[in-house]
């Protein structure tokens, strides 16, 4: 139902010029009976209203014609320039008075032009440029009724009449149709409305003014409605063409006018009814197809924008069309684009030059970049070039790849991570073979030689220097269990501390006490900064043991006549207390520094392949500390570009629920 009542719409000005036509066969058959017994006064006034009729019902024929593609436009069924142009086609083939039918947008641009050939001009220009056109076009607008001007001068060159028939739907205004006359047109329609023996002319005044037009002697005057105008026809007679007529003549061609009417009527009808079809067709394929389809002319501008590309872009077809694609373009590429697009509109190459898939960005309504694959194709119409565009959403693709991406390389971090960690418990098995190895060989080997008695009977001043050995060893050893137990305990969460705020200045004096004697045997000087009143919230052993640590590990790796320092200090948030061992060593490269704390690192085996130790210390200092709530910070120089040597900085909580900083 639908179909046939477009195809009737569509057909409706071509069935409205028949009737005309027949109307007009009707009439001239009428006067040529009457013209048998009518007087020559008689005879002209009869010709004379023939000519009124006749003009009167093609104008209003043509008219109707607009109407009825501004009442398509309203109803939808021309929403985009192809069906515009379809329709626009038929009502033109049948009334070439008209020199243009426009679609004009809302902002009185003309949009679209049919025919185009020989109206290039007028495509894009204002209409409405003078106050006085301005004012009759909003006039139509506002009154929802069509509107016509005097003659005006056309972008197309020239004179003629133009008229604007108002587009509204469901209360929106939707711009115009715009059919222009020219004046050889509307002379044409005079010719062409000429007969028994009377010269007709025309004159366009406003309806108002009608009234005040009178007939100069020996001629009719009569009005015919343009619209809001009114077109003033003066029919003179011509003494030269008052014999009778030939009736019979007439009559037989009237008739075969209407039936070769008749038959191109059909034959049009039938062309458009298979173009329409084709038409549907393609709107349906551009409306169900998945992927977006953009196609531009030459200006690149939008001339099909499909409902897939409605939902990527996220903006509807209506408001694109016509408008320029830069609008969906990121502005970082739309130059770049832009000129691709132009070489290749412009270029001799075939449709099938740009027909491969290549990756781009794309912007939504929202203003977020996004990426698109497009296939870009030319085609000709109406020897016009087209670029159509394929385009398909990237974004789920682009996502899902990066998430690969990202897969992969945490899979390779992982299994670095697990390199390391198993490279790092080599090295820790085979310091901890040495570590362990001495201490026993001390132990059993000065174990050996005083059961062997070799300096004699026991008592001898030798053997109390075994035992002290075996004692260091011993203790050396212990320390190393201690060591693997304690951060073995810390990372089962088994490893209990307490929850006291204590003297802090107190604990580090007296540790500080504890290892200067180390310290001068190997010859560093001791400096403490430690003032008076210091506390800390925390495990006041587990505190202990970190200072013991720093200050072991400084010892390791400060040469003969270093310095060490022991200091400590507020926060002046008044939440944390810090304290820090430091020494000028030769200091660690950045890189060992990333991994120093981790278990069984430690900086001798990546950086000092001298120095002696497990590599737990810092490890547990770390792990201790932040099981206090407190932070281990590392800073070293190597002394490349100002003084070497390293600082551990340990911050503690002052009191319950303070935050470490």
């Amino acid at each position: 139902m639908g179909v046939r009542a477009s195809l009737w719409r569509n057909a409706l000005p071509a069935l409205l010029l028949l009737a005309a036509l027949t109307t007009t066969v009707t009439y001239v058959a009428a006067v040529t009976e009457r013209a048998r017994h009518l007087t020559e006064n008689e005879r002209f006034t009869a010709s004379a209203e023939d000519a009124h009729h006749a003009i009167a019902e093609r104008l209003t024929t043509r008219l109707r014609g607009l109407q009825n593609l501004a009442d398509m436009a309203a109803s939808g069924e021309i929403g985009d320039d192809a069906r515009f142009d379809i329709a626009a086609s038929a009502t033109h083939q049948l009334a070439r008075e008209f020199l243009a039918i426009n679609l004009v947008d809302p902002d009185r641009r003309i949009r679209r032009v049919w025919p185009l050939r020989g109206n290039e001009a007028a495509v894009g220009k204002i209409v409405g440029q003078t106050p006085e056109i301005l004012k009759l076009i909003e006039e139509a607008r506002d009154a929802g009724s069509p509107r016509a001007t005097y003659l005006v001068d056309l972008f197309q060159g020239g004179k003629g009449v133009a008229t604007y028939f108002p587009i509204w739907r469901d209360g929106t205004f939707l711009g115009y149709i715009n059919g222009v006359f020219r004046v050889e047109g509307m002379e044409e329609l005079l010719r062409t409305t000429q007969a028994g023996g009377v010269t007709v002319s025309l004159l366009l005044v406003d309806r108002m003014q009608a009234d005040g037009n009178t007939a100069p002697p020996g001629a009719a005057l009569y009005a015919v409605p343009l619209l809001d105008k009114e077109l003033i026809i003066t029919v003179t007679g011509d003494p030269t063409a008052t014999s009778p007529v030939d009736d019979d003549r007439i009559f037989l061609v009237g008739m075969a006018l209407s039936l070769l009417s008749a038959a191109l009527l059909y034959a049009g009808l039938a062309t458009r009814h298979k173009a329409t079809q084709r038409q549907t067709i393609l709107s349906n394929i551009l409306d169900a197809a998945p992927d977006a389809i953009v196609t531009i002319d030459a200006a690149q501008r939008i001339q099909v924008f499909n409902p897939a590309a409605e939902r990527m872009f996220g903006r509807a077809a209506q408001a694109m069309l016509g408008k320029s694609l830069d609008i969906v373009m990121p502005d970082e590429a739309r130059q770049q684009h832009r000129t691709q697009v132009a070489g290749f509109m412009t270029s001799g190459e075939d449709r099938r030059a740009m027909g491969s898939w290549r990756k781009i960005r794309g912007r939504r309504a929202d203003g977020t970049s996004f990426p698109v694959m497009v296939s870009l194709s030319k085609l000709m119409f109406e020897d016009r070039p087209l670029m159509t565009a394929i385009l398909r959403d990237m974004t789920d693709v682009e996502i899902m790849t990066e998430r690969l991406v990202r897969l992969a390389e945490e899979k390779d971090a992982a299994a670095q991570r697990a390199e390391d960690a198993s490279r790092a418990k080599s090295m820790f098995l085979a310091t901890m073979s040495h570590e362990l190895r001495t201490p026993l060989n001390a132990v059993i080997g000065f174990s050996e030689l005083t059961l062997r008695e070799i300096h004699g009977p026991l008592g001898h001043p030798k053997y109390l220097d075994y035992m002290k050995d075996i004692k260091s060893s011993g203790e050396h050893l212990l320390g190393i269990v201690n060591d693997i137990l304690d951060l073995s305990k810390i990372e089962a969460g088994s490893f209990t501390l307490s929850r006291d705020i204590f003297d802090l200045t107190e604990m580090l004096r007296h540790t500080g006490e504890t290892v200067r004697r180390l310290l001068s045997e190997k010859g560093l000087h001791l400096v403490t900064r430690v003032p008076d009143g210091l506390t800390a919230f925390g495990d006041e052993r587990a505190t202990r043991q970190i200072a013991l640590n720093l200050l072991s590990n400084a010892l390791k790796f400060t040469p003969k006549g270093g310095t060490v320092e022991l200091g400590a200090r507020p926060a002046e948030d008044g939440n944390t207390t810090t304290f820090w061992v430091s020494d000028n060593g030769k200091g660690i490269p950045a890189a060992v520094i990333e991994k120093i704390g981790q278990p069984f690192i430690q900086a001798g085996n990546a950086y000092n392949a001298s120095s002696t130790g497990t590599g737990l210390g810092l490890a547990i200092s770390k792990a201790l500390t932040e099981r206090m709530g407190g932070t281990l910070e590392i800073r070293s120089s190597v002394g490349d570009s100002g003084p070497q040597g390293t600082t551990v900085t340990i911050r503690l909580p002052r009191h319950p629920g303070a935050a470490s900083r």
